[in-house]
């Protein structure tokens, strides 16, 4: 059976602005970049063991996610990479993804990122993950949902219209909605229009304007 939260529908621009970094930053934790040693050209590893090369799929998306959250806590990708290697033996395989993660393998990965960090701020990260945490809705131990707005407004999801963001409790994209919005100009004709409430519309269009608008492939 085909596990669709592992196939490859996001291209890695759109993966970076579903979870707000730019797309430099995304390419370099997923496929890794050479930098420059006194010894020559050295390759670093990408931090995250993505499911197919040239694209991304809705399990990289949320490790995307996770790793986003602490960079911009101020953890850095090297540290972030020191503590994936010491924790691997709880779950080598998307350990973000995984329920078991934020039960069982909190504490640990909260432990081993002190050690590294050398600092006493456990408190500070273990709230960090509870935030991401709380993004997510599991079935089966794995991450099936991943809601990009704090209001859970809108939802991610590879059971859903092929991974594309849509409101919350329907299949209807937000992009289409905020392209209804652009050609209309208003907000309460789009909600008339799709049978939503006018909540539902603004916050699809809050979104998209967030992430750049209507989005292309690339």
């Amino acid at each position: 059976m085909i596990d669709v939260a592992r196939l490859p529908v996001y291209s890695l621009s759109e993966a970076a602005r579903l979870v707000g970094v730019a797309r430099s930053k995304a390419q370099r934790w997923m496929r890794g970049y050479t930098r420059q040693t006194p010894a020559g050209p050295r390759l670093s590893e990408p931090i995250i063991a993505a499911d197919a090369r040239d694209a991304v799929s809705f399990l990289d998306l949320v490790e995307l996610r996770f790793v986003a959250a602490f960079v911009s806590a101020g953890v850095s990708v090297q540290t972030i990479r020191k503590v994936l290697e010491e924790t691997k033996d709880l779950e080598p395989d998307h350990p973000f993804s995984r329920q078991t993660f934020y039960t069982d393998g909190k504490a640990i990965f909260i432990k081993s990122l002190g050690r590294i960090l050398e600092s006493g701020s456990g408190g500070q990260y273990a709230m960090l993950i509870d935030q991401v945490f709380k993004r997510f809705d599991f079935t089966d131990g794995q991450v099936s949902v991943y809601y990009p707005a704090d209001d859970r407004s809108v939802r991610i999801s590879p059971a859903h219209s092929f991974g594309a963001p849509t409101v919350a409790g329907t299949s209807i994209r937000t992009a289409v909605l905020y392209d209804a919005y652009i050609a209309e100009g208003s907000r309460e004709a789009v909600a008339e229009w799709f049978g939503l409430s006018l909540g539902n519309v603004e916050a699809a269009i809050d979104f998209e304007s967030s992430i750049g608008g209507h989005r292309a492939a690339a």
